[in-house]
């Protein structure tokens, strides 16, 4: 995993969406679920992936409780569930 995580936050920086200080500072840690699996970094790999198509599918409560900053900044969508 560790690999697949600096390769995303490398494609992540190239595309100037966050610079490595703003994720040590602001992402690094803050959207772990309750298994341990760090949920940013999934939607951080839709972000890589899809640019602003899609939808990132969680249960993580953490991440989808900050939804609207995190839509407005990387430009995928975030549902759970309930919204399908």
């Amino acid at each position: 995993m560790k690999l697949k995580k600096e390769r995303i936050l490398k494609i992540i920086f190239r595309k100037k969406l966050m610079t490595p200080e703003e994720y040590e500072t602001k992402y690094k840690g803050k959207y772990i679920d309750q298994c341990g699996f760090d949920s940013f970094m999934t939607y951080l790999s839709y972000v890589a992936e899809f640019s602003s198509k899609g939808r990132f599918l969680t249960t993580n409560e953490k991440i989808y409780r900050d939804r609207e900053k995190l839509e407005k900044k990387f430009g995928i969508e975030i549902i759970t569930m309930e919204d399908i």
